[in-house]
């Protein structure tokens, strides 16, 4: 069975995801969500990591 691996992601990878999807909820610190937790999980596509939030 595989291991659960938490990660902290940065808040310019998900806000650059906000702007190509709407669904991507906000991040602002100017709305104390800049600590917003995501689930999600992590595709590996030619040695770059990307993280697809399921939240």
């Amino acid at each position: 069975m595989g291991r659960l691996h938490l990660y902290r992601m940065d808040l310019k990878y998900v806000r650059d995801l906000a702007k190509v999807d709407d669904r991507v909820m906000s991040v602002s610190p100017q709305t104390n969500k800049a600590a917003r937790p995501f689930v999600g999980i992590v595709v590996v596509n030619n040695e770059h990591d990307y993280c697809i939030p399921l939240s």
